[in-house]
């Protein structure tokens, strides 16, 4: 919320997490580079990052599958 992004978190069935991120370009950027690191005691093992087509998501949400 405090970056102002827009799209969403999930965790998928195979314990890796998806997230779809939207908005300013150094905000994006700012948001992956928590993504990188994680929250504490996190486990981040790799990440995979690819460009999609803009969706023009309206919020951040946390889904579920």
């Amino acid at each position: 919320d405090k970056l102002g992004v827009r799209g969403y978190v999930r965790n998928l069935e195979d314990s890796r997490v998806e997230i779809f991120i939207e908005g300013n370009k150094d905000n994006v950027e700012q948001m992956l580079a928590f993504c990188k690191q994680g929250p504490q005691h996190a486990q981040i093992r790799n990440i995979e990052e690819k460009q999609e087509s803009f969706q023009d998501f309206r919020e951040f949400k946390i889904l579920r599958i």
